[in-house]
């Protein structure tokens, strides 16, 4: 799966140091967006779209096509809190002409972190989904649910370009690869959470009976809660600290301390947004660090 929208680097934020080059201010950024007719990764019409800061909470209802359709999203961005993110779409008793609904929420987490050690190469995160909720109402092959989790280290304006995990029902913990660094250095560390609820009313060729609905529901929470820092060897370092511009506290447990207040990113306006233009990543970038 892609992301539906480029990484939204909209944030200024309170630094004792500017921001160095090649690196993007940290952001807190949830967004929902409800696409027709083609996924919206390949030129669907986005028909609803909220894109807001740190949290996001919205509900939908209209028709298209001839036909109504409901939906609900939620999603908040404070990694230290968990990432959440929440789809759920209906088409009641669908009568109308469209062949596809899809609705994609998304949650990024953006922060630049620094490594004191000079012997510092790379760095490996445990990631911890601790439930998933992934359910087909209706009609398998017609109601699809998604999910899944992105986490890089790349300076890279795409929220969803590095390693990325699908999520299965359930969920799990999982460890990435080692991502390259360079000790004493600024990187960035982004982790998006984005689920996909895709209806497709005529995917047999007839229109469905009845109700079709689908949720995607990773409301609680994936958390960082481990990262290991290693030497050009691949052997682990003990005696290290690591910066964070957002004032978090990073170690071998994850992140154990959330910021003061007023340390977070200030959103620059929304309407910031209009310029970003919808971006396809390839499968085999998003795989990279």
């Amino acid at each position: 799966m892609r992301s539906i929208l480029p990484v939204l680097v909209l944030s200024g934020a309170s630094f004792a140091a500017p921001i160095p080059p090649g690196l993007f201010a940290p952001a807190q950024v949830t967004a929902a967006t409800l696409c027709v007719t083609d996924p919206c990764e390949s030129g669907g019409t986005i028909i609803f779209q909220s894109i807001q800061g740190e949290s996001l909470g919205v509900a939908f209802s209209s028709a298209w096509g001839g036909g109504p359709y409901n939906g609900k999203a939620s999603a908040s961005a404070g990694l230290a809190g968990g990432l959440k993110a929440f789809g759920a779409l209906g088409l009641p008793s669908y009568t109308g002409t469209t062949a596809l609904f899809q609705l994609a929420t998304e949650a990024t987490f953006r922060d630049i972190l620094t490594v004191d050690d000079p012997n510092a190469a790379f760095i490996v995160y445990t990631i911890d989904v601790s439930a998933a909720y992934l359910q087909n109402e209706q009609k398998a092959g017609q109601v699809d649910t998604y999910g899944d989790f992105t986490i890089s280290t790349r300076n890279s304006p795409t929220s969803r370009t590095g390693w990325n995990q699908a999520i299965p029902n359930g969920g799990g913990v999982y460890t990435s690869p080692a991502h390259p660094i360079v000790g004493g250095q600024p990187f960035n560390l982004t982790v998006n959470l984005f689920t996909l609820v895709t209806i497709q009313p005529f995917a047999d060729g007839v229109a469905a009976p009845g109700d079709l609905n689908g949720t995607a529901d990773l409301g609680n929470s994936v958390y960082l809660t481990g990262l290991q820092v290693l030497d050009s060897t691949g052997s682990p370092l003990t005696n290290y600290r690591i910066s964070s511009s957002l004032g978090f506290v990073y170690g071998p447990g994850g992140i154990s301390a959330v910021p003061e207040p007023g340390t977070f990113a200030l959103l620059a306006p929304l309407a910031a947004f209009a310029a970003y233009r919808m971006g396809r990543t390839k499968k085999t970038d998003r795989r990279k660090s």
